[in-house]
């Protein structure tokens, strides 16, 4: 990602303005809050190394996630780019 892209992405981010392109942000938020929810509670009930392990699978899936979102804002940008030298 360019620093200009970069620079954008973590604006969007930063100031929740993703959140205005939610289908149904509703859903959004509280989907959001049952997951976290439901991942205290497979914590509270796992021992100690189980639960480092759920840890480093949630951390590496964050990550993803994270790179998914980044590729994703940079492929819309990409193509809105290109539709506007259409015009």
């Amino acid at each position: 990602m360019s620093d200009p892209v970069l620079a954008l992405y973590q604006h969007m981010m930063k100031n929740d303005i993703h959140l205005q392109y939610m289908g149904d942000l509703e859903e959004y938020e509280s989907n959001a809050a049952y997951s976290e929810a439901a991942c205290k509670r497979l914590q509270a009930m796992l021992d100690v190394p189980a639960k480092k392990e759920l840890e480093r699978f949630l951390d590496m899936k964050s990550v993803a996630e994270s790179m998914e979102l980044e590729a994703a804002f940079t492929a819309g940008l990409a193509m809105g780019l290109q539709l506007l030298r259409l015009i």
